[in-house]
Order: structure tokens, then C-alpha cells, then sequence
């Protein structure tokens, strides 16, 4: 039921409608605060990670991991101009997860981190399965 009115007419009406009026200045407007609202904040964000974690994760990793995100995301999610990010609470779990595992654990930090966001991703598939809130 979900997919059948994710890809329904109203989908990709909202897709195209952009493209067949002529008013372009809204969507070049809308895609400029787009660019310039993700790509500053990965950047400063990016330097912090990189100092965090002594390099494995920098602004690199992290312009590559948003612009990766945000397009799946809007293509799955119907919302095109929603602005997916990193924030604080993150960058300290990640801090804390780096430190644990090359303190403790002498573990690859990548890898782990890797891992960690499967089993999260594994959770958050089965409670959407059995529509969990």
C-alpha cells in the first residue's frame, strides 16, 4: 500500500510540474539554498569529524555521503528539497564509537562503524515492517 501511493500520479507530478511551467527562478532558487544550506555545514562539520576520528572520516567522506543520501532520499521519499544532515549528537556517537573501539577493542574503526550502521539499519527496517512508532 505503501509503494502504491509513493509511485502514484501525484509522484511524479511533483517531479515534472517544476520543469513544465516557466517559472525557473523557483527552482533555481530552491536548488542554490539547496547547495549552499548542505555544503557549508559538511564542511565545518567534516573538519571536526576528520580531527575526531584522526582522518578516517573527513569533508570528503562527508560532501560524498550527502549528496549520496540526499538523492536517494528524495527519490524514495517524494521530498526533493529536505536537507539530511549530520548534527551534534551524531558526531558525539561517533566520537565515543571511535574511541571505544581503538581504546578497547583495537578494532578497524571503519569497518565497525560500518557494521554498526547495518544493525541499525536492520532495526529500523523491522520496525517500519510491523509499523512500530
Amino acid at each position: 500500500n505503501d509503494l502504491a501511493r509513493l509511485y502514484s500520479k501525484g509522484y511524479w507530478r511533483g517531479w515534472t510540474e517544476a520543469l513544465n511551467r516557466n517559472d525557473w527562478t523557483k527552482l533555481v532558487s530552491g536548488t542554490l539554498w539547496q547547495l549552499f544550506a548542505t555544503t557549508a555545514p559538511a564542511i565545518s562539520i567534516g573538519l571536526v569529524y576528520s580531527e575526531t576520528t584522526k582522518g578516517a572520516i573527513g569533508v570528503t567522506e562527508m560532501l560524498v555521503s550527502e549528496a549520496c543520501i540526499g538523492l536517494v532520499y528524495s527519490f524514495l521519499g517524494g521530498q526533493p528539497l529536505a536537507v539530511l544532515r549530520s548534527t551534534g549528537p551524531l558526531l558525539s556517537y561517533v566520537k565515543i564509537l571511535y574511541h571505544w573501539t581503538s581504546a578497547n577493542f583495537k578494532f578497524d574503526f571503519l569497518p565497525f562503524y560500518l557494521w554498526t550502521g547495518v544493525w541499525l539499519g536492520c532495526f529500523l527496517v523491522f520496525y517500519s515492517l510491523i509499523e512500530a512508532s
